[in-house]
């Protein structure tokens, strides 16, 4: 097949832009032809597919999101004039493209704004009002795209888990039979156990082997819980004074007085460490992901957690939670706002040693089941599906 993939980075800096790069790779792996059309590509990712420049202002949001969207439209349509290009499929992320064959929607933009609408600010918000209104403001206007791409643009619109399908369907007021449920994978030749790099990257930390290590992956803090977590590790400390215990924040970075508040809160038991290209080593120095999400589409730090060996505490509204059988594979969180359900929750998992250790093997096995290939073959399915069913309505008009 002659795919165009649209997306506005090519990189495997955040969540969305790193699916995509699996996927395509896999895509790649078995002959397609890949044309990117992309504002940055990292030249280590793909060095052999064409890229099409697009390019894009970086702030505000919305600009952002509506300057990619135009500037692709024409970059695509004059690379296709005059028959110079032919796609038999293009994809896109989100609603990038009016009318693509096949869009994956990693957000729903009414979700995350109605969810950034209803929370409550707290004594570590990092952001003022003002950003924070502008946030809600920019994803309402994006979601008025995401609908018209949902319900009319799109052949086929894929969902990266059932719980996003749902909020799709809820929202954007779309028929199930054009909405397929695909999951993120994960590159298990990347993120796999490996106890060496566990003690190397500990010692590198400044953290003893003793110490249960909890990590958090991700870069909307408030969203994902973050404050929750410290509320929940410094309630856990200040109730258990001999707790030896550490968290590692990866990812997004708040300000110097937000992250000064979370140090004392946990009494200097934390390390921020920002965006890291060794993630793969920070989760095998710790003993347990945590991601308390009060959003999340999916969640794709839980199941590269899982394949390196460490079981996660996930939120229920985390897409992931659905792979994950609670208990077994990992833990499941009823109330992400609770801080309490999540300190008792971690006190108990954390007092077995040996119990951890067996979730974790049981979450790398869980993790097996979702490679990148296994979710390339769902994806070219759905290609071949998205072909016929336009090749038939071609010859019903003829």
């Amino acid at each position: 097949m002659k795919i165009a993939i649209v997306i506005p980075e090519v990189s495997r800096a955040d969540g969305t832009s790193r699916c995509m790069a699996e996927l395509a790779t896999e895509l790649q792996a078995r002959g397609h032809s890949l044309t990117l059309f992309a504002s940055t590509r990292d030249p280590a990712i793909l060095p052999q597919a064409r890229w099409r420049h697009v390019p894009m202002l970086r702030w505000p949001i919305l600009l952002r999101y509506l300057s990619f969207l135009a500037a692709n439209t024409f970059v695509r349509y004059m690379a296709t004039a005059r028959g110079k290009e032919e796609y038999d499929i293009v994809h896109s992320t989100g609603p990038d493209v009016l009318h693509p064959s096949v869009t994956t929607l990693h957000v729903c933009a009414w979700a995350v704004a109605a969810q950034i609408y209803m929370s409550k600010q707290t004594g570590y918000r990092r952001f003022s009002s003002a950003r924070r209104w502008h946030s809600i403001a920019s994803y309402w206007m994006i979601a008025l795209f995401e609908r018209y791409v949902a319900c009319w643009g799109a052949r086929h619109v894929v969902g990266v888990s059932a719980s996003l399908a749902s909020d799709v369907v809820r929202f954007d007021n779309i028929g199930p039979r054009r909405l397929t449920v695909i999951p993120n994978g994960v590159n298990l030749s990347e993120f796999f156990p490996d106890a060496a790099r566990r003690a190397l990257v500990r010692g590198q930390l400044g953290i003893d082997e003793t110490t249960t290590v909890l990590i958090f992956v991700g870069f909307n803090w408030e969203r994902k819980g973050v404050e929750q977590l410290v509320t929940a590790l410094a309630d856990l400390r200040n109730a258990q004074a001999d707790l030896d215990t550490c968290l590692i924040l990866v990812g997004g970075r708040g300000q110097p007085a937000y992250e000064r508040a979370i140090d004392a809160a946990l009494a200097g038991r934390v390390r921020f460490l920002g965006p890291r290209r060794d993630v793969a080593d920070l989760y095998r120095a710790a003993d347990l992901c945590v991601l308390p999400s009060q959003q999340e589409s999916f969640g794709m730090p839980v199941l590269e957690a899982m394949a390196c060996g460490i079981p996660a505490i996930v939120s229920r509204r985390a897409g992931v939670a659905e792979i994950i059988t609670g208990g077994r594979d990992g833990f499941l969180l009823e109330e992400p706002e609770n801080a309490a359900e999540l300190a008792i929750m971690i006190q108990a998992i954390t007092r077995d040693r040996s119990a951890l250790v067996r979730a974790g093997e049981e979450a790398r096995r869980t993790a097996e089941r979702y490679s990148w290939s296994r979710i390339a073959d769902m994806t070219v399915e759905l290609y071949q599906a998205v072909i016929d069913e336009r090749s038939a309505q071609r010859m019903a008009g003829n």
